[in-house]
């Protein structure tokens, strides 16, 4: 039992994966709240895994339910986000890659967060309200 999911971060040198045992459907929201706690160091590959990681982990600390892997993810559930960075040093792309077909999706990191942010969500439907 569990609701296993990961987060791909493609930086230069290899793709690490973050791995939640509990946490696989909420993974969309989870990396759209890292972008926008994280936005002075998105374009800085291993700050922002980092940051992801720990957005990601929530105030959970112990040793179980959360792992990195290399390469390829351990266990998985849902559709895996991959973040990515098209240019060194720029601002990167979340792509997801559909199994079935291999269409790829893109989105900008802002158009992400918009679309899956907790902050934006509660933002939209105040302003909706006026």
């Amino acid at each position: 039992m569990g609701d296993r999911g990961n987060i791909a971060v493609e930086q230069e040198h290899g793709t690490v994966f973050l791995y939640t045992h509990w946490g696989g459907s909420v993974i969309d929201t989870v990396l759209a709240d890292a972008f926008l706690k994280g936005s002075g160091r998105i374009s800085d590959q291993s700050y922002f895994t980092r940051i992801l990681f720990n957005e990601l982990q929530g105030n959970d600390r112990g040793t179980t339910g959360f792992g990195i892997s290399v390469g390829k993810p351990d266990d998985n559930e849902y559709p895996i986000p991959h973040v990515v960075w098209p240019d060194k040093g720029k601002r990167p792309v979340v792509r997801i890659v559909n199994e079935l077909n291999g269409q790829i999706n893109e989105w900008s990191s802002d158009e992400w967060l918009l679309i899956h942010s907790t902050s934006a969500k509660e933002a939209q439907r105040d302003s909706d309200r006026v």
